[in-house]
């Protein structure tokens, strides 16, 4: 077994580790003698840089869309249908903070494993303590997908399976069945996820599936193949 680092590398396991804190540490607060100061700027950190980072994998995920679709558009067959890339909203801006977010959390985190009421339980809790870590078989692992409809469009369910720590994104596929095949409806760090494609006025059976993804490339095994029937 490996110990992890007590700060995260990644960017998006960091930005989940500054809100984790955040959420937990009110409750140790007073035990740690932390001023209501350090707490705020804490919190404002978090916030600030879990808003960067997703408004910048937002962006980011919609450049291979946006690519293929400028590529089909200059280069692609007459008979093509260009399919745009799915439309998004970036989150609520939050407001900003000065840069070195990852330095104030370590000069915090160390100040505060010098307090005398300080214990490992606390730590874990804050998430700020290694723990031991197995890394799964990255050839094997699937995604366990689901579908329903909610109102008007189909929601998919999925989630980490408690790996999120050895994985980047997962991404989603969607079967129309107008002759294209599986194409890319989204990449996400978000488990769970609304299809914004409205339906057909004709009954049709979707397919949805979905596979994780590291380094900018699929791992493991395809989830199970989820078909819902569709229409207005």
């Amino acid at each position: 077994m490996a110990k992890s680092d007590l700060i995260q590398k990644r960017g998006i396991l960091f930005a989940l580790q500054m809100k984790h804190f955040k959420d937990n540490i009110g409750k140790y607060a007073v035990m740690l003698e932390l001023s209501d100061e350090q707490v705020a700027e804490q919190a404002a950190d978090a916030d600030y840089y879990y808003y960067v980072f997703m408004s910048h994998f937002m962006v980011q995920s919609q450049t291979r869309s946006w690519t293929a679709l400028k590529e089909s558009v200059r280069r692609g067959k007459e008979s093509a249908q260009p399919v745009s890339p799915a439309s998004f909203t970036l989150p609520d801006p939050v407001p900003p903070v000065a840069p070195g977010v990852e330095r104030r959390f370590r000069k915090l985190v160390q100040l505060i494993k010098f307090k005398a009421n300080y214990n490992v339980s606390i730590g874990i809790d804050l998430g700020i303590e290694a723990v031991d870590q197995v890394a799964p078989d990255l050839s094997i692992i699937q995604p366990k997908l689901t579908a329903i409809i909610k109102g008007d469009r189909v929601q998919l369910g999925w989630d980490w399976q408690g790996q999120r720590a050895y994985l980047d994104m997962c991404e989603l596929q969607a079967d129309r069945r107008d002759g294209k095949g599986f194409v890319t409806l989204t990449y996400t760090i978000t488990p769970g996820y609304t299809d914004p494609t409205p339906f057909p006025d004709a009954p049709v059976k979707w397919l949805f599936r979905a596979i994780y993804r590291l380094n900018d490339a699929q791992v493991g095994r395809w989830s199970n193949t989820i078909g819902i029937i569709v229409s207005q």
